[in-house]
């Protein structure tokens, strides 16, 4: 591998993360046996690795890093790169100089410092501490870090309860937003402010006694915008300082990534991260939050109530060829996976890593986090076989006709209401998107995710290339649209396509304004399903599932592309066709899983696809089987083509060759 972590210069013609094929995920590897563990499972990257710079300041980061030089030479022995793991956010008084952990914290809306438990966070748009950070990232790549993962990168835990800055840099920052956006005529007929230069806003939300609710402020939108584009401007900041003392002072390059969270609690400051780093890092625990009915719920993730797959599928769509990798950031033995055989632990983790891999993606080996450690010989086996496929995996895309519209625009204003009042009357794009999704995975109707950028952030728009493949798309719940997504949806709707909406369309621009001119009366005459998807995120909601598979097959004529015979045999089925070799491919899924028993064999089955090719030669594979075995066929003349299933455990993959 290219990424090396050692203070020598990469070796030359190696490509970083290009030429990766396993992640894993090591936090933190404590003996040589680690090592040779991952080697084992065949790891070129770890996503998050050496937390030597966790809780540290540069010198303690130094420090640190030499007490594990000699795991790190076996590790470049074995061809292994660590991220590093630094923490970019979490102030603990003991790390600062003397001073600076009031200055640099982040401050509630009425000047208070914010604790988050046992620290406090700091604050991006403050100089010092964001000088700070830029000086730990040098640190440890002066004690030889090729990789540095960014932990808590945002500054703001976002992803679990955000806690928005008010401090003196804060304010100053939107006063530098709103100069550069509103003539002063606008401010004050706005929002009453005469005076920008001495205009504070902590004063302005206690003079209106806003300061335990300030998400009701008319200036909100404003504020929410300047800490999104100034959190991405001072992240990208510190890393392009990084990338940069890297190649100029070791001549090598440097590797970033940073924890992303689960679709259901990321924030649009977390997607928008991937434009800052290398690889799509999603971190996530076993449990997933959606609502149900306004009121907010969690459920553990299994394949029975829950997947992974519409999260890789919007981050593979917006990260523009970037890795995406997930890594489970568990401390402790999960009480779930405690609970299971053993056998069953380890078909659990080959599910995780199937979901990833038919998606386009990857999912980090679990080796050893905190207390947990993985089960090794299945995830040796399942890592194994996707090295011996690589080709059957990457770059592969859905043979879908249904595309499902993931926003921006709406999600930059999904989570700042809801999130800190708790008010059920905030939407969430995020939550009815994967609502959606998950009702098409479990009624076998296949589809893809279609992105939609701000224009800014993410500057690419809908284009008439993105939707040319689909004879449906849905929007669920896409409150927020940029006319010129409009005008390209409209046109495709002329052509032909279908749109099907849920909930409120287009009722804002992408700045969350109402809209001076309507949506075009294409999209305006749209068929929509006003009812809420965010409830098919947890247990399932047969009357949503029906409804929206009724919309589709019955009143849009779409035609399944899948049907299993057996109505017994819970398998999810994602037809797709990888970039190389002129084959299609069947990934089976079987979701009959409890906590209690795991898996229960999904039973022989026929199989009808529809997938516009008659085989020569049609061969299952499995993790614990990787030399495949041949299946019976039929093709006939209606298109459709049969093939028998034996009985699936927790993941197959057929292969349709011409």
């Amino acid at each position: 591998m290219a990424i090396l972590l050692t203070a020598t210069p990469a070796a030359e013609g190696l490509k970083p993360l290009t030429e990766a094929r396993i992640f894993g995920m090591c936090q933190e590897p404590h003996t040589a046996e680690d090592i040779q563990q991952l080697a084992n499972l065949g790891c070129d990257v770890i996503v998050r690795g050496i937390s030597c710079a966790w809780h540290a300041n540069p010198d303690q980061a130094r420090e640190r890093m030499a007490g594990k030089a000699e795991l790190l030479h076996l590790s470049r022995e074995a061809g292994i790169t660590f991220c590093t793991m630094l923490t970019s956010s979490a102030l603990f008084p003991e790390i600062v100089p003397p001073g600076k952990l009031e200055d640099w914290a982040s401050r509630d809306a009425k000047g208070e410092m914010i604790p988050t438990g046992s620290w406090h966070q700091g604050c991006l748009n403050n100089p010092g501490f964001r000088a700070f950070i830029r000086d730990l990232g040098r640190a440890v790549i002066d004690a030889g870090a090729d990789g540095i993962h960014y932990d808590e990168s945002y500054s703001r835990w976002f992803w679990h309860r955000p806690i928005p800055c008010f401090c003196d840099h804060c304010c100053a920052a939107l006063r530098n937003w709103l100069k550069e956006h509103f003539s002063p005529v606008e401010l004050k007929a706005r929002w009453g402010v005469e005076n920008l230069d001495d205009f504070d806003y902590r004063a302005y939300l206690a003079e209106r006694k806003l300061g335990d609710e300030p998400w009701r402020s008319p200036l909100h939108d404003q504020w929410w915008m300047m800490q999104l584009h100034t959190t991405y401007q001072w992240e990208k900041w510190i890393v392009d300082d990084n990338k940069a003392y890297a190649r100029e002072r070791y001549g090598r390059e440097l590797v970033t990534n940073a924890n992303q969270y689960q679709l259901t609690d990321l924030s649009a400051a977390l997607t928008m991260e991937s434009r800052v780093y290398d690889f799509v890092n999603i971190g996530t625990g076993l449990g997933i939050s959606y609502r149900d009915r306004g009121q907010g719920r969690r459920v553990a993730v299994s394949p029975s109530l829950a997947s992974f797959i519409p999260t890789y599928r919007m981050s593979r769509a917006h990260a523009e060829g970037k890795p995406v990798v997930l890594f489970l950031d568990i401390q402790q033995h999960p009480e779930n996976l405690a609970g299971l055989p053993e056998t069953q632990e380890g078909l659990y983790m080959q599910w995780l890593f199937a979901e990833a891999h038919l998606s386009g993606c990857y999912f980090a080996a679990h080796h050893r986090f905190s207390n947990y450690e993985g089960p090794l010989a299945p995830q040796v086996a399942a890592a194994q076989f996707l090295r011996d496929h690589a080709e059957w995996y990457e770059a592969s895309r859905p043979l879908a006709r249904i595309g499902v519209l993931f926003s921006y625009p709406s999600q930059i204003w999904d989570m700042y209401g809801r999130a800190w009042s708790g008010a059920p009357e905030f939407p969430s794009h995020s939550l009815q998107y994967y609502g959606v999704c998950q009702a098409l995975l479990r009624a076998n109707l296949q589809w893809d995710t279609v992105f939609a950028g701000d224009g800014d952030i993410f500057p690419q728009r809908l284009s008439t290339e993105q939707l040319r493949s689909f004879d449906v798309v849905i929007a669920p719940g896409v409150y927020c649209a940029n006319d010129e997504d409009l005008a390209v949806l409209a046109q495709w709707v002329k052509s032909g396509g279908k749109l099907l909406t849920t909930g409120p369309f287009a009722r804002f621009d992408g700045r969350h304004e109402e809209r001076k001119t309507p949506a075009p009366a294409e999209l305006a005459a749209a068929p929509n399903l006003d009812m809420d998807f965010e409830a098919t995120v947890g247990p399932n909601r047969a009357d949503l599932d029906l409804e929206l598979v009724r919309a589709l097959v019955e009143d849009l004529g779409l035609t399944p592309d899948v049907l299993v015979g057996d109505v017994k045999a819970r398998l999810q089925v994602h037809l797709r066709r990888p970039a190389q070799g002129n084959v299609i491919l069947a990934d089976l899924i079987n979701t009959d899983f409890d906590w209690e028993e795991g898996f229960k064999p999904a039973p022989s089955t026929p199989l009808h696809l529809k997938v516009g090719m008659k085989p020569g030669k049609v061969t299952l594979y499995t993790f614990a089987a990787p030399e495949g075995r041949p299946l019976e066929f039929r093709a006939g003349d209606d298109g459709i083509l049969t093939v028998k299933l034996p009985e699936v455990q927790a993941y197959a993959l057929v292969c349709l060759e011409p």
